[in-house]
C-alpha cells in the first residue's frame, strides 16, 4: 500500500465521477498511459461487482471499493489535512475574548489597539521640555539662587524668584552670560532645542534660559501624556472621584500598603455612572477646568483684578453647555422613575461642575458692580433644582440683598418715581425671603438670616401690625452668658511700622495666652460625608444605632469600636486615636442617651452645613453626671449662624451650653 501514488479512494472517485446514466455502463482506463488495457460493456443485468476479472490488470494493488464508500465527499490527503486543521486552529486562538476586548478599548484614547508601535512610550525625554515654566521647575532653590544671581534678578522665596526668571525670560532679547555658554564641557551641542533653534543667530533670552538650565541639570524623564491620561481616566472611572486632583492616587496606594487602614464595609456600587463615553469625557475636562480654575485663585502670580476677571470669563464661556444640561435633565427626571439613584449620579453630571463655576462667577460679577447680571443669574440658579441644592439658601440671602438695596437703581424706573422705585423692588426682597422659607432645600442655617430680613423690611415699608410675620415660635434659644476677666499674655510687644522690610516675617496670627484657661485639644480635619443623601440612604442602619444609643448602649458600642479598631489605627471620619479610652468613657457617661442621640443624628444628617459652629469648649463632671458646652467670644466679637443654630439644638436636646466673654483687665508681654 505504501506505493500507492494517492489514496484510493480518491482515485475510484475520479473514475466514477459524473457517471452517465446509459443502459451500460463503460469503464476507461483512467488516463492515456493505460490506452492499452480493454474495454468492457456490461449488460442491464450484470453489475461492477459480477465482473471481477474486469480488474485483474497489472495494477493487482488497487483496492475495490463499494457504492457507499464512492457516494462520500473526497477526502484530503494527509498533508492537506494538517494545513487545513492548524489553519483552523490558529484562527480560532487569535481572535479575542471579551476581556480581551475591553482590555483593547483602554487604549483607543491612545490611538493604538493591542499592538502598540514604536510611537507609543510611557516616558518622555528632556527634549520634550519646550518652555521655561517647566525648566525652571526643575530646579533646588540653591540651583534657582545661583542662576537668579546671575541673571541679576531677585525674589524672597522660590516663587517670586521663578515669576521673575519667568519675566526676564519674556522681557528681553539677549543676555551676554547666557550667550557666552552655547556648548557643553565637552564641546556637544546643548540637549533640549532642536537644531533650528541650537544654530539660529537670533535667540530670544526664554530659548537661552532654557538652554543653560537643561544643561545644568543634565538628563531628566517624565511620565508621558498618554499613558498619564489614561491611568487618570481608569482611576475616575472606578473610583468616582468628583474632584480632580493630582495626588488621587495617595490614598488607595497608602492602603495597598498598608500604610493606612479603613473599615470593613460591603460596597454597592452602580454600573451605569456615565450613559456614554463622550458624558465621561466631559466631565473630565469639566472637573480639570474646575481644578486649574481653583489653583489660579489660590496663586500669588495673579492680581485680584485678573482672578476676578478669570472667573468671569470662564463662567461666561460654560453657561450655554451649563443651560443646555439643565434642559436635558429635566427630561431625563421626567422620564425616570427611581429618582434616589438620578440624585446620586448627578453627582458625576458635567452640569454639577458647571454650576460651582457659575456660582463661583456671582462672586465676580458682584465685585464688578454688575448688579443687573448677577441678579439674572440668581435667578436662573434658584428656578432649577437639579444641581447644589445647599446652596440655595446662600443664594436666597444674596437675592434678597441686591433686590433691597442695588436693584432699583440699574433697573429701568418704567415712569416710577425714586421713592415707588426703591419700594417695588424692597417688595420683591420680601418676596424672595418668604420663597427662601418656603423652599425645603433651603437649610435651617439660613433661616435666621431671612427671617431677620423681612422683619426689617416690613418695618421699612410701614406694614401694618397684624400682617407682619411672626418668628416667635421658631426664635433660637439664647445661651446663658458668663463674663471672665483675666490677664491677656503676649508673646512679643507689637512692632511699631517701619519703612523697613522685615524678610516676610509676620506677627499677625499670634497666638494669645489666657491664665487659668484650660486648652483645648486640636481638630480632626473632615473629608467626607458632604453628600445630601448620607442619612437618607442609610435610614434603617441609622435608626437602629440611633435607637441603641438613646437606650443607653453607648458605652457598649465605644468600647466594642475602640478594641477592634484602635490597634489599627482605622482611619474614619472624625476620629482621633489621640484620646484615651477611659476619658471617652466618661464623657459617654456623663451624656444622657437622648442627648447623644439627638447629636448624632444631626451630624449625620446635615454633616455640609453643622460641620462648624460647635462650641469652643466641652466640660464634663464625672461628680454631677453632666456635661456642658462653651463658646468663648471676645469683646468685640458675635455669634454666626451657625453657632447660634447649634446652641438652639444643643439647648433642645437637654444640654447646657453657656455663652463665655472673655474681657482683658490687663495686658502683659513676656
Amino acid at each position: 500500500m505504501g506505493d500507492w501514488p494517492c489514496s484510493p479512494a480518491r482515485k475510484r472517485v475520479r473514475r466514477l465521477e459524473n457517471p452517465e446514466p446509459s443502459s451500460s455502463t463503460r469503464i476507461e482506463p483512467e488516463a492515456e498511459s493505460d490506452s492499452d488495457s480493454k474495454k468492457v460493456e456490461l449488460s442491464p443485468s450484470e453489475s461492477v461487482g459480477d465482473r471481477p476479472d474486469l480488474f485483474d490488470d497489472e495494477d493487482d494493488s488497487r483496492p475495490s471499493q463499494t457504492e457507499l464508500e464512492t457516494s462520500l465527499p473526497p477526502v484530503k490527503t494527509d498533508q492537506e489535512a494538517i494545513d487545513e486543521y492548524e489553519f483552523s486552529n490558529t484562527s480560532r486562538s487569535t481572535e479575542p475574548d471579551l476581556q480581551e476586548r475591553y482590555e483593547n478599548g483602554l487604549f483607543i484614547e491612545l490611538g493604538r489597539t493591542a499592538n502598540l508601535t514604536d510611537a507609543f512610550r510611557f516616558a518622555e525625554g528632556i527634549e520634550e521640555i519646550t518652555t521655561l515654566e517647566e525648566a525652571s521647575s526643575l530646579l533646588f532653590l540653591d540651583e534657582l539662587k545661583v542662576f537668579a544671581k546671575e541673571a541679576k534678578i531677585q525674589g524672597k522665596n522660590k516663587k517670586d524668584l521663578l515669576k521673575a526668571l519667568q519675566e526676564a525670560g519674556s522681557s528681553q532679547t539677549g543676555l551676554g552670560w547666557l550667550r557666552s555658554q552655547t556648548l557643553d564641557d565637552d564641546g556637544s551641542p546643548e540637549i533640549g532645542l532642536n537644531p533650528s533653534s541650537r544654530h539660529t543667530r537670533r535667540t530670544t533670552t526664554n530659548e537661552l534660559f532654557i538652554r543653560k538650565i537643561l544643561n545644568h541639570i543634565g538628563d531628566c524623564i517624565r511620565l508621558a501624556s498618554a499613558p498619564l491620561k489614561l491611568f487618570e481616566r481608569v482611576h475616575l472611572v472606578f473610583y468616582r472621584s468628583t474632584e480632580w486632583s493630582e495626588k488621587s492616587l495617595t490614598t488607595i496606594i497608602l492602603a495597598k500598603i498598608s500604610r493606612r487602614n479603613y473599615p470593613e464595609y460591603i460596597v454597592l456600587r452602580s454600573n451605569s455612572i456615565f450613559p456614554t463615553r463622550s458624558a465621561l469625557l466631559e466631565f473630565e475636562a469639566a472637573i480639570r477646568i474646575q481644578f486649574d480654575l481653583d489653583n489660579a485663585m489660590e496663586s500669588g502670580n495673579l492680581t485680584i483684578l485678573d482672578k476676578l476677571q478669570k472667573i468671569k470669563d470662564l463662567s461666561r464661556s460654560v453657561y450655554p453647555r451649563w443651560k443646555a444640561l439643565l434642559n436635558q435633565e429635566h427630561l431625563r427626571e421626567n422620564g425616570c422613575n427611581d429618582l434616589g439613584e438620578i440624585v446620586y449620579l448627578r453627582r458625576f453630571s458635567p452640569a454639577w461642575v458647571y454650576t460651582r463655576i457659575v456660582h463661583k462667577g456671582l462672586y465676580a460679577l458682584g465685585r464688578f458692580k454688575e448688579y443687573n447680571k448677577e441678579h439674572e443669574l440668581l435667578v436662573e440658579l434658584l428656578e432649577q433644582r437639579f444641581f447644589h441644592p445647599s446652596r440655595r439658601g446662600v443664594w436666597y440671602q444674596r437675592k434678597a440683598l441686591l433686590e433691597e438695596h442695588y436693584m432699583w437703581s440699574v433697573a429701568p424706573f418704567e415712569g416710577r418715581s425714586e421713592e415707588a422705585q426703591k419700594r417695588k423692588w424692597k417688595r420683591n426682597a420680601l418676596r424672595t425671603c418668604e420663597e427662601g422659607l418656603q423652599d425645603p432645600d433651603c437649610h435651617l442655617i439660613y433661616h435666621y438670616d431671612l427671617q431677620k430680613r423681612i422683619m426689617k423690611l416690613e418695618r421699612s415699608l410701614n406694614i401694618a401690625k397684624r400682617e407682619q410675620h411672626d418668628f416667635s415660635h421658631v426664635m433660637l434659644t439664647k445661651p446663658e452668658e458668663r463674663t471672665i476677666e483675666g490677664i491677656r499674655v503676649e508673646k512679643d510687644p507689637p512692632i511699631k511700622p517701619t519703612s523697613k522690610p522685615t524678610g516676610g516675617y509676620s506677627f499677625r496670627g499670634r497666638p494669645t495666652i489666657w491664665i487659668d484657661e484650660r486648652e483645648g485639644g486640636g481638630e480632626c480635619r473632615v473629608e467626607n460625608l458632604h453628600t445630601d443623601s448620607f442619612y437618607s440612604s442609610r435610614i434603617s442602619e441609622m435608626n437602629h444605632r440611633l435607637a441603641q444609643i438613646s437606650n443607653g448602649e453607648a458605652e457598649t458600642l465605644l468600647r466594642q469600636v475602640y478594641e477592634r479598631e484602635c490597634p489599627k489605627q482605622t482611619c474614619a471620619i472624625g476620629i482621633d486615636w489621640s484620646f484615651g479610652l477611659e476619658d471617652l468613657v466618661e464623657i459617654v457617661q456623663c451624656f444622657h442617651g437622648e442627648a447623644l442621640a439627638t447629636i448624632c443624628k444631626v451630624m449625620a444628617q446635615e454633616y455640609q452645613q453643622r460641620g462648624s459652629g460647635v462650641p469652643d469648649l466641652f466640660l464634663w463632671s464625672m461628680e454631677r453626671k453632666e456635661v456642658m458646652f462653651v463658646e468663648v467670644k471676645s469683646l468685640n466679637d458675635r455669634l454666626s449662624d451657625s453657632q447660634r443654630l447649634w446652641i438652639h439644638v444643643l439647648t433642645g436636646a437637654g444640654v447646657r451650653v453657656e455663652l463665655c466673654n472673655a474681657v482683658a483687665r490687663e495686658v502683659r508681654y513676656l
